[in-house]
């Protein structure tokens, strides 16, 4: 196993473990909800070159 599938495992446990809890859910949202607007700002970037 290489070590980012070690990472992106441990990641998901620790986002399984934790789902229940409603304060890490809303940053977990908040988080995704960043991302998505990074990666839409890049998309829009791509395009003006």
């Amino acid at each position: 196993m290489s070590v980012s599938e070690v990472v992106r495992n441990a990641i998901n446990k620790y986002i399984d473990a934790r789902r229940g809890d409603p304060d890490f859910q809303k940053r977990l949202t908040d988080l995704f909800e960043v991302e998505r607007d990074v990666f839409n700002d890049l998309e829009k970037l791509m395009f003006c070159f």
